[in-house]
């Protein structure tokens, strides 16, 4: 199933919301089931893009976690952080 850059084009105007009312409600009931079809295909796609996105930057995270805590140049760091959150 190829999607040409026009209907594409229109598939992210709709997901974005920068069609107009007119263009939209057509969109909304757009009879050709192919066209629904690619619409959710396109928000499956740009879901499944957040949530890599999100998995990576929690990697990342504890990525520099990991180095600041285990790391011997950072250990005043530690410490500062290790005051913040101590319980008393």
């Amino acid at each position: 199933m190829k999607t040409s850059w026009r209907n594409l084009r229109q598939i992210e105007d709709f997901l974005f919301r920068r069609i107009s009312r007119s263009g939209q409600s057509g969109l909304n009931h757009a009879s050709h089931s192919l066209l629904k079809e690619q619409i959710a295909a396109q928000e499956k796609a740009y879901q499944l893009i957040r949530e890599h996105g999100r998995a990576a930057l929690r990697e990342e995270i504890k990525t520099i976690e990991a180095h600041l805590f285990s790391h011997p140049d950072h250990q005043g760091f530690q410490r500062r952080i290790f005051k913040i959150f101590a319980t008393k």
